[in-house]
């Protein structure tokens, strides 16, 4: 096992949380065994993967779960490895599919009024087509949040953050955000009516090719 594979390890097995200082470059090394320099060789390697962060005065931090930086992450690899952008399209829909029996359960009524303000930003004519794809995308956000669970909210937040400037383009046409926002009406109204299976049917209607 490498030192950065035991350093990760020991950080998992000691139950460090984001924003937790972790030992100092001196305390690990002697846990370790090791030089200094190789411990500090294998945070600053944690700390260029995002899952540090050397502050001044502070020390070194678990750094918080950043999705949007993670999915951009992702999508230059996935670009080097040939990955067919419908891929991402497809695993979007299966989540957003998935976590909307929760979504219905779950979502409050604030949440209920955030939708409908994203909604209406979308009807708005004097939205831009980029003013009301971000809207549409806060729309869909606050869908996976609504679902409670953390877990399925950052990998549909990693999903989005892929799907996102190179394929969206083509959905800003204003007739096209016209009816993306009728369909995000129609959804409301169901997850008001806690119609579980409307929701699912227009969800997954809704994202499309």
């Amino acid at each position: 096992m490498t030192l950065l594979d035991a350093l990760k390890n020991y950080l998992r097995e000691n139950g460090y949380r984001s924003g937790e200082k972790i030992p100092t470059e001196m305390e690990l090394a002697a846990h370790f065994n090791v030089s200094r320099s190789r411990i500090r060789e294998a945070t600053t390697t944690l700390c260029l993967q995002g899952i540090l962060d050397k502050k001044a005065r502070r020390g070194t931090v678990i750094r918080s779960m950043d999705p949007e930086s993670a999915g951009s992450d992702l999508l230059f690899r996935f670009s080097l490895d040939n990955v067919d952008p419908a891929d991402y399209l497809e695993a979007r829909k299966v989540i957003e599919r998935a976590v909307m029996p929760l979504t219905v359960r779950r979502i409050t009524p604030v949440m209920l009024r955030q939708l409908e303000n994203l909604t209406e930003k979308m009807e708005d004519p004097g939205t831009s087509p980029e003013e009301a794809d971000l809207a549409d995308r806060d729309f869909h956000l606050l869908l996976l949040k609504a679902c409670g669970n953390r877990t399925l909210q950052v990998f549909g937040r990693v999903l989005q953050a892929l799907f996102r400037e190179e394929f969206r383009r083509q959905y800003r046409l204003p007739g096209l955000v016209r009816a993306a926002a009728a369909e995000h009406r129609k959804l409301v109204t169901a997850l008001k009516n806690s119609d579980e299976a409307e929701a699912v049917e227009l969800i997954a209607n809704h994202i499309r090719e």
